[in-house]
C-alpha cells in the first residue's frame, strides 16, 4: 500500500511565484481555522480572518473572492481527499490490505484534527463537510454492496454505515482516541446486547 493522503492544492509546475501564493494561502487558511475555534462561521467577518493572518485585505482578495469562497475551498479540498479515501477503501483485495488501509489514513485524520472539527461546524446551504462525507460513504457502501449483490435494505445499511463511521469518526478525534475495527465490532455485538437485554 503506502499511500499517503495529501489534500489538493490545486497548484501544478510550481515556480517561485506559486510558492508565494500558496504560503500565502496556507497563512490565510492557518488564521480562518484559529478564527473557527474561537466563533461560530456565521459570526467570522474578513476582517477577523486578516487580523489573525497580520495580512491586508487586497492580498487576501488575490486569493479569495470571500469568506465563502475560502471555506468552500477549503471543505472542497478535503472532500476530495475523503473520497479518493474511500475509493480506497472499497477497494481492497483483503482484510490484510484494508487494515492497514485504515490505519495509514487514521494517521492522516490525526494530522487534519483540527481542520476537521473546525470545517465540521460550517453548516450554510451550500457548504457542509459532515453532510458531504455522510453522502459519500452512503454512496460508497451502496456501490460496493450492489457490486456484491448483498441482499437486504441496502438504503438501510448504507445510511447506517455512514453514520456509525462519521460518529466513531467524531468520537475518535474529540476524545483523543483511536477506536480499531476489533474495538468497533465488539462495542457493536455488546450493544446490541444490551439492547435486547442480554
Amino acid at each position: 500500500m503506502g499511500k499517503v493522503w495529501r489534500l489538493a492544492d490545486g497548484k501544478s509546475g510550481m515556480n517561485e511565484q506559486d510558492l508565494r501564493v500558496i504560503k500565502t494561502e496556507q497563512c490565510i487558511e492557518a488564521a480562518f481555522l484559529r478564527v473557527l475555534c474561537e466563533k461560530p462561521y456565521r459570526a467570522i467577518t474578513v476582517q477577523d480572518i486578516l487580523d489573525t493572518a497580520t495580512i491586508n485585505r487586497s492580498t487576501f482578495y488575490r486569493h479569495y473572492a470571500s469568506k465563502d469562497a475560502l471555506a468552500e475551498k477549503m471543505v472542497g479540498n478535503f472532500r476530495q481527499c475523503y473520497g479518493q479515501f474511500l475509493n480506497e477503501r472499497f477497494n481492497v483485495a483483503n482484510q490484510e490490505n484494508l487494515i492497514v488501509c485504515l490505519d495509514q489514513f487514521w494517521a492522516f485524520i490525526q494530522t487534519q484534527k483540527q481542520r476537521i472539527l473546525a470545517l465540521w461546524q460550517i453548516k450554510t446551504p451550500h457548504i457542509n463537510l459532515y453532510d458531504d462525507m455522510y453522502l459519500l460513504i452512503k454512496q460508497n457502501f451502496m456501490e460496493h454492496a450492489k457490486r456484491r449483490n448483498r441482499p437486504g435494505n441496502l438504503e438501510y445499511q448504507a445510511h447506517t454505515y455512514a453514520i456509525l463511521v462519521l460518529n466513531t469518526l467524531s468520537y475518535c478525534l474529540q476524545h483523543e482516541q483511536y477506536v480499531s475495527l476489533d474495538d468497533i465490532r465488539n462495542d457493536l455485538m455488546l450493544m446490541l446486547q444490551t439492547a435486547r437485554m442480554q
